[in-house]
C-alpha cells in the first residue's frame, strides 16, 4: 500500500530537520502550504516487518540563497528550491 504524508519544515536560523520517515519514503515534493514549508513523501508500506517499512531518523537541511553551505557535496542531496515571500529557500538532504 502507499499512501502520501506531509511534513512541516523549519526554515530561517534552524537549519536542520530531523523527520521520522520509513527508509524508502520517496521524497515527491517541497511547496508552500500557507505560511509553512513542507515535505510530501510517499510512503510505500509493504507490511509483515518488511525491512523498508523501517522509520528512521532522515536529515533535512534548508538553505537561504547567499548562506554558507559546507563544502562536502557528496554530504547533501539536493531535493528543491521554494519561493516565499521574498524569501528563497534550497532544501537538501543529508545522506
Amino acid at each position: 500500500m502507499n499512501t502520501i504524508h506531509k511534513y512541516v519544515l523549519s526554515e530561517g536560523p534552524v537549519r536542520t530537520n530531523i523527520i521520522e520517515m520509513p527508509y524508502y519514503a520517496e521524497v515527491l515534493s517541497v511547496q508552500m502550504q500557507e505560511k509553512n514549508l513542507c515535505i510530501w513523501a510517499m510512503h510505500h508500506i509493504k507490511g509483515n516487518g518488511d525491512p523498508e517499512d523501517e522509520i528512521v531518523k532522515r536529515k533535512f537541511h534548508v538553505f537561504g540563497t547567499g548562506w554558507d553551505i559546507p563544502d562536502e557535496r557528496n554530504k547533501y542531496f539536493y531535493i528543491a528550491t521554494v519561493q516565499d515571500d521574498g524569501f528563497v529557500w534550497h532544501v537538501f538532504e543529508e545522506v
